[in-house]
C-alpha cells in the first residue's frame, strides 16, 4: 500500500491543478462528479491501509517521509473533497433532493471531517509519535462512519418513504435521460403514450371483430341519410 503513496500524490496534484481550468466540469457533468467522489474514498482507504501498525513501524528517515507523504495526500484530498461537496450541493439546489444525494453529501462531510482532523492532529504533534496520531485519528473515524451508515440504512428510507409517482416523480435530469426527447415534459409524454396505447388497442379490436353480414335495405339507407 505504501508503494502507491507517491503515485497517489502525483495524481491528486494533477487533479488539483485541473480544477481551476475546468471548474464547471463536476457541476455540470455527473460522471465527473462520480469520479471525484470515488477518488476521495479510494484515497482515504489508501491512507488507512498505509498507516503502519505499532509492531511494523518504520524508523529513521523512512518514518519521516511516510508522515510527510500522508499529510500531503490528506491536504490535497481535502481540496478535492471540498470541490466535490460544493458540486453536489450545487446540483441539489438546481434540481431536487434525493436519497442518493443526501447519502453522498453525508459521506463527503464525514470524509472531510476525518481529513481535517488528521491534518489538525498532525500539526499539533510536538515530539510525539506522528504515526500513532494517525492511528488514533482513523480509529476515531469509525464512529461517524458507522453512525452515517446506520442513518443511511434506517433513517433515509423513512424520510423518503413516498408513494411512487412514475416518471413524473423523478428529478428533471433523470427525466431527460428516460424520455426520447429531452425537452419534452413527462406529463405530455405520459399522455402521448396513453393515447397511443388506446389507439393501438382500438385498431386491434377493429381487426379482430368479424364484419357485419347484414346488408342494408334501401329504406334503411335512405333513412340513415
Amino acid at each position: 500500500m505504501r508503494v502507491l503513496l507517491p503515485l497517489t500524490l502525483v495524481v491528486l496534484a494533477v487533479y488539483v491543478v485541473l480544477i481551476p481550468l475546468h471548474f464547471r466540469a463536476a457541476f455540470e457533468n455527473r460522471d465527473v462528479l462520480i469520479v471525484y467522489n470515488g477518488m476521495l474514498f479510494a484515497v482515504l482507504a489508501l491512507l488507512v491501509g498505509a498507516t503502519p501498525v505499532p509492531d511494523a513501524e518504520p524508523t529513521g528517515r523512512t518514518k519521516v517521509w511516510l508522515r510527510r507523504l500522508m499529510v500531503a495526500i490528506a491536504l490535497l484530498a481535502l481540496v478535492v473533497g471540498a470541490y466535490a461537496l460544493a458540486a453536489i450541493v450545487y446540483r441539489t439546489t438546481k434540481d431536487v433532493l434525493t436519497p442518493n444525494r443526501v447519502t453522498f453529501i453525508g459521506w463527503n462531510l464525514v470524509n472531510l471531517g476525518v481529513l481535517l482532523t488528521l491534518l489538525v492532529k498532525q500539526a499539533w504533534v510536538r515530539g510525539g509519535d506522528a504515526l500513532a496520531s494517525l492511528r488514533e485519528t482513523f480509529a476515531l473515524a469509525m464512529v461517524p462512519y458507522a453512525a452515517w451508515a446506520l442513518c443511511v440504512v434506517l433513517v433515509l428510507p423513512w424520510l423518503f418513504d413516498t408513494p411512487p409517482k412514475g416518471i413524473d416523480g423523478l428529478p428533471p435530469s433523470i427525466q431527460d435521460m428516460v424520455l426520447a426527447e429531452p425537452g419534452r415534459s413527462c406529463s405530455n409524454a405520459a399522455k402521448a403514450r396513453t393515447s397511443t396505447c388506446s389507439r393501438t388497442a382500438a385498431s386491434a379490436g377493429s381487426r379482430t371483430s368479424p364484419p357485419s353480414r347484414r346488408r342494408a335495405t334501401p329504406g334503411t339507407t335512405s333513412a340513415s341519410m
